[in-house]
């Protein structure tokens, strides 16, 4: 079968919206949603061959943010989630099989970072981050199962003294507080925090989002980042 077929079926529940495979063919679907779990619809997703070809399929998310495809020939796929205005487009790769259906689950559209006027200018930093050494854990939200706030926690007390940080317990005092809050949209892989460093007092120092597939990877990125951003402050002065 040469191309790509496209089955997108908006009016039907989720069940009923897996596209059919065949014997010779595959297919995929999925969902997609902003960060706040809403869904968004009329996203444009595109799905190419990786191997070099002209063919290019292409729908949009039903009004429940639902896509799919089918007839695909087995092989490996470029899967793009063209998001709207403020949002990152999202790139997955997909290996269909013949006579399976592949189901991608959620997809979450992460915030689009504005740009600063000047690129070449580097992005100013609280100068209060210079003198940040004790930092106290505060608190760790999870949206959505699948995932422990302990284990998190306990994953970023690690990587923060790894970095060079001191971290310190309720009753002792602090330069600065660290709150995440982490959507696990369980059983995607796709696992977003967001870190926000403040005074003890409420000010924010420092916030940062963050994207990766493990708890412990999502805390050395917070931690490292944070080095890197009170390292390059304490230099500026």
């Amino acid at each position: 079968m040469r191309g790509l077929l496209i089955a997108l079926t908006a009016s039907l529940a989720f069940a009923q919206l897996r596209p059919s495979s065949s014997e010779y063919s595959g297919a995929l679907f999925g969902q997609v949603i902003d960060l706040s779990g809403a869904e968004t619809p009329n996203v444009w997703v595109k799905l190419k061959p990786v191997a070099p070809s002209q063919n290019t399929a292409t729908v949009k998310t039903d009004q429940l943010g639902r896509f799919s495809f089918a007839g695909l020939q087995p092989q490996k796929y470029e899967l793009k989630v063209e998001a709207p205005p403020g949002f990152q487009s999202v790139v997955r790769i997909v290996d269909v099989i013949a006579g399976k259906n592949i189901d991608l689950g959620i997809i979450t559209l992460l915030i689009l970072q504005s740009p600063s006027d000047d690129d070449t200018q580097p992005v100013q930093l609280d100068q209060r981050l210079a003198s940040i050494r004790r930092i106290r854990i505060g608190s760790i939200a999870q949206i959505g199962p699948g995932e422990s706030s302990e284990l998190l926690r306990t994953a970023l007390r690690t990587q923060l003294r790894q970095t060079g940080f001191t971290v310190v317990d309720a009753e002792d005092n602090a330069d600065a507080i660290l709150n995440v809050t982490a959507w696990s949209f369980w059983p995607n892989t796709e696992i977003v925090a967001l870190a926000v460093l403040k005074t003890p007092d409420g000010d924010s120092l420092w916030e940062k989002e963050f994207q990766s597939r493990n708890i412990f990877g999502r805390a050395e990125a917070i931690a490292r980042m944070l080095r890197k951003d009170v390292t390059l402050t304490a230099k500026s002065r």
